[in-house]
């Protein structure tokens, strides 16, 4: 805002600025400085070209920007892509509605590929996918704690493996994940109880 600003200075892109010298070319400016022709003045950027990098130019001033413009990334599943002034990043291709991943700032479906964020199971290790798809990294040994890994997630088991136990006249034995029973044995058919297991 011109009023925050000193007496002879004007507000450009957040910053306070001498007002520009009149040019009708970039030889007219002092050292640093080109020619707006649009502004008749000597400014210090007419495009981003004119400034460092990382900086972008803005109403004639080159200010450090939040991106290098056109550079991508991944925010999920989504690609994005820094704005050509470099303040900030707007999504390009959602690579989910594709059933790809985004990694390294594009959608992909190879070998490795995964969707950001979700968990899964290799075993007892519960995996998550990096957050930009690349590949999973183990969070946690469930048999650690004497648990499984169901869905993504450490699950209490419902049994010892191996142990027999009765559900009615049928003998039962724990499935080797302690995650549920199969019937061995139905000893009501035979005419007798089951006791035990």
């Amino acid at each position: 805002m011109n009023a925050d600003c000193a007496p002879g200075t004007a507000c450009k892109a957040s910053q306070c600025v001498p007002p520009p010298k009149p040019c009708t070319s970039s030889k007219e400016c002092s050292k640093g400085l080109v020619c707006d022709k649009a502004i008749g003045g000597c400014v210090e950027c007419v495009s981003s070209d004119d400034c460092a990098t990382g900086q972008a130019c803005t109403e004639g001033v080159c200010v450090t920007t939040g991106c290098t413009p056109g550079e991508k990334s991944c925010q999920g599943a989504v690609v994005i892509a820094c704005a050509p002034d470099g303040k900030g990043f707007a999504a390009v291709a959602d690579c989910g509605t594709s059933g790809k991943s985004c990694v390294a700032g594009a959608c992909t479906a190879g070998a490795g590929a995964c969707t950001p964020k979700a968990k899964t199971c290799k075993g007892s290790l519960v995996l998550e996918c990096k957050a930009d798809g690349s590949g999973e990294v183990a969070l946690v040994d469930c048999s650690v704690a004497g648990s499984v890994c169901v869905g993504g997630a450490c699950a209490a088991k419902t049994c010892k493996a191996g142990a027999k136990s009765c559900q009615g006249d049928a003998i039962h034995q724990c499935n080797g994940d302690g995650m549920g029973t199969s019937a061995l044995d139905d000893c009501g058919k035979k005419g007798l109880a089951c006791t035990g297991g």
